[in-house]
């Protein structure tokens, strides 16, 4: 949130489709990776026992696969593969662009032209982000 609010303040993201669709480019797969670190941890980290009978205490990924531990009935259902497959083909699915689709294509180019890396933090983030911005507006 420092990067972005950095960005903000320095001018560097003004907020229009170019800056949002970098933005989603650039620190997308970062945030999704931190999101998942998170996650994990979470589902793992030890619930402390309260004073409140009613609320279980453990780790919750236990809690989730085993809950008969804790006195509590399983309720997964089995679904019908065909209703699987119905829900399957009605869902719509995250992309796997981040963002804008033609924004993507000329990030892509400028990445394979400038031989650069895909960023390993949000520093590196940042320097992409003003580096794609950078080519794109001479582009234009």
């Amino acid at each position: 949130m420092d990067l972005f609010r950095e960005m903000l303040n320095r001018g560097d993201f003004t907020g229009d489709l170019l800056d949002k669709s970098l933005v989603q480019f650039c620190f997308m797969s970062l945030i999704q990776c931190e999101l998942d670190t998170v996650t994990e941890m979470w589902n793992t980290h030890k619930i402390r026992p309260s004073r409140n009978a009613h609320v279980p205490s453990g780790r919750p990924v236990v809690m989730y696969y085993a809950p008969h531990l804790w006195g509590f009935t399983d309720k997964l259902h089995i679904l019908d593969p065909n209703n699987v497959d119905a829900c399957a083909n009605q869902a719509e699915f995250r992309s796997t662009i981040p963002c804008d689709k033609d924004v993507y294509d000329l990030c892509m180019d400028i990445i394979i032209r400038d031989n650069i890396n895909l960023p390993k933090d949000g520093y590196n983030a940042v320097d992409l982000f003003l580096h794609l911005k950078h080519e794109i507006l001479t582009l234009l």
